[in-house]
């Protein structure tokens, strides 16, 4: 899919939705076993989400990928965007350029509530995703990069930082069996039943940095993005930030001593 950035916008949007969700004592689980779901019935529906562009057609952060989440670190002025659903690997190969290896393993564990619905823990591991870091946030399109190359300049001939991911999410879904949601969807226009409750995501990526970085242009590099959001919690206090983890590090940036690779 294509990218879709996590800013205190959003997070100000998933901190109300939530509160207006959460606003009871929580799912209770059904006294019956749970099911093991392919990964697929999660990846198929990732990158389907159309945000309207106001011109019958969908919206898209960076062309021409389908949407998908994209990750800040606000604190640090970095936003980063890893292929962790293969959706940029797979509109490199249609636009005709060689696939980067991307490749998605992982489970979807299902279990009922007594409510009806059914809360869903998903859990996906990538390998070899295109991976890559700018400066801010404000336009995931065109901002100036830090680390990596975007899927257009990789078409041009530009090398691709390739990221290793781990992503843990759990949601409740409308009923067991269901469709599961496209993440953007959950968040942007849940279903009625529908609601988000945790998120983990993990990276490292091996690749290039760009000159921004304060280091010649092509030094190799490694990055690392680390995101925790809390989505069952009281949003109050210590947890008022719905992400209390949030780090996108480029190690050897800053300091003396460049990064050399195996």
């Amino acid at each position: 899919m294509q990218l879709f950035r996590i800013t205190r916008r959003m997070k100000s949007l998933l901190v109300l939705s939530a509160l207006a969700a959460f606003a009871f004592t929580g799912p209770i689980l059904a006294q019956t076993s749970a099911v093991q779901r392919p990964i697929g019935d999660f990846l198929s529906t990732q990158g389907t989400f159309c945000i309207d562009d106001g011109m019958g057609g969908c919206f898209l952060f960076v062309p021409p990928i389908p949407n998908f989440f994209g990750w800040g670190a606000l604190a640090q002025n970095r936003c980063g965007s890893v292929d962790y659903a293969g959706l940029a690997n797979a509109t490199l190969v249609r636009l005709g350029g060689r696939s980067l290896g991307t490749r998605t393993q992982g489970t979807v564990l299902e279990r009922p509530l007594a409510d009806g619905r059914a809360e869903v823990t998903v859990t996906l591991h990538t390998t070899n995703a295109l991976s890559w870091v700018m400066q801010g946030c404000e336009d995931f399109a065109s901002n100036p990069l830090l680390f990596g190359h975007r899927l257009p300049e990789v078409l041009a001939g530009k090398d691709a930082a390739l990221g290793d991911s781990l992503f843990e999410v759990v949601l409740i879904n409308t009923a067991p069996g269901a469709p599961l949601p496209d993440l953007l969807q959950l968040f942007i226009a849940p279903l009625p039943g529908q609601e988000p409750r945790f998120m983990s995501f993990y990276a490292r990526a091996v690749g290039t940095y760009r000159a921004l970085a304060g280091v010649p242009d092509g030094t190799p590099g490694r990055a690392q993005i680390t995101q925790t959001g809390l989505f069952m919690t009281s949003f109050m206090g210590a947890v008022a930030d719905a992400f209390p983890a949030e780090r996108i590090d480029l190690p050897g940036v800053g300091t003396s001593t460049p990064v050399r690779l195996p």
